[in-house]
C-alpha cells in the first residue's frame, strides 16, 4: 500500500490577447508545476515510510510560443527531480539495476512555417545535449541505466494535395 498526495498547477497567458483582444498574433507563456509525496504505508517494515519508486517529488515545465498564423516557434524547458528506482530507496547497487535516478533538465525547440499549401516543421529535442537517464533496466538492454536520447533534430516537409 502507498499514499500519494500532492498538487499540480498550471497557468498560461497570451500576452497579445491580454492587451489587444483581436490580436492576430499570439505570444503566450506557460508554467506547470507538480509536487507529489508518495510513500509506502502498511507494508513490509523495511519499506514503510520509504518513497515510492519512479515518483519524482517535483516536475516543473515552462515555455513560450510565438505564432503569427503562418509562422510559429515554441521553446520548452522541463525539470524533473531525482527519484528512486526501487522500494528500498537504495542510492546505488553494484549491478546498476537499483539506485537513485538523478534530477535532470531538458530544453526542446520547434518551429513551423506554412505558405499556401506547403509547410515545414523543424525542431530540436534536447537542445543542450544533456546527458541524463530516466529509468534503470533489470534485463534487456541492461542491466543498468537506460540513457535518454541525445540531441536530435527533425524536419518535416508538408505538401497538401
Amino acid at each position: 500500500s502507498s499514499r500519494n498526495a500532492g498538487f499540480e498547477s498550471m497557468a498560461e497567458v497570451d500576452w497579445m490577447k491580454l492587451f489587444q483582444k483581436d490580436a492576430r498574433r499570439r505570444l503566450s507563456t506557460f508554467v506547470n508545476y507538480s509536487f507529489i509525496h508518495a510513500v509506502y504505508t502498511d507494508t513490509q517494515p523495511a519499506y514503510t515510510g520509504k518513497k515510492v519508486e519512479y515518483v519524482p517529488a517535483h516536475i516543473f515545465r515552462m515555455g513560450a510560443t510565438f505564432d503569427t498564423g503562418s509562422f510559429g516557434i515554441t521553446c520548452q524547458y522541463s525539470y524533473t527531480s531525482d527519484q528512486f528506482s526501487d522500494a528500498s530507496n537504495a542510492l546505488s547497487s553494484p549491478s546498476g539495476i537499483y539506485g537513485l535516478v538523478p534530477a535532470y533538465s531538458v530544453i526542446h525547440l520547434s518551429a513551423s512555417y506554412e505558405w499556401k499549401r506547403n509547410g515545414v516543421v523543424a525542431g530540436c529535442n534536447n537542445l543542450p545535449d544533456a546527458k541524463y537517464f530516466t529509468r534503470r533496466a533489470e534485463a534487456y538492454p541492461g542491466p543498468g541505466i537506460i540513457p535518454a536520447d541525445p540531441r536530435n533534430v527533425y524536419i518535416t516537409l508538408q505538401v497538401k494535395l
